[in-house]
């Protein structure tokens, strides 16, 4: 947890970025692993990621939401990370890209709410 609420979201991409290797699931079985799983295999891919970072969020009371976007005109989405929202604008967490607060500018992209 940092001094911020930026800070924060900056550590956690960060931890994800380091210490979790991103592995593609098979073309024929996706699979999304607990939060534990991930850290224990320390691989997973997108969705991976975003239930890992959203449960750390989760566990910090930072309000978050998963975005799933699509990219290139395709009419399926492709890629799912998390958003937490603040006063100053979206921050974004998607250890996939190097940087953090960067988002690959989707063709389209679709906001689940945490409940």
């Amino acid at each position: 947890q940092g001094n911020s609420l930026r800070e924060t979201v900056n550590n956690m991409f960060y931890f994800v970025y380091n210490y979790i290797q991103y592995v593609p699931d098979s073309s024929v079985r996706e699979q999304v692993r607990r939060p534990l799983r991930t850290l224990w295999d320390r691989k997973g891919d997108c969705d991976c990621y975003a239930v890992l970072i959203a449960s750390m969020c989760n566990n910090l009371n930072i309000p978050f939401k998963f975005r799933i976007a699509a990219y290139g005109g395709r009419p399926n989405y492709q890629h799912v990370y998390v958003v937490v929202p603040s006063a100053s604008g979206d921050l974004i967490c998607d250890p996939v890209v190097d940087k953090p607060f960067y988002e690959k500018q989707p063709s389209k992209y679709k906001d689940f709410p945490k409940k």
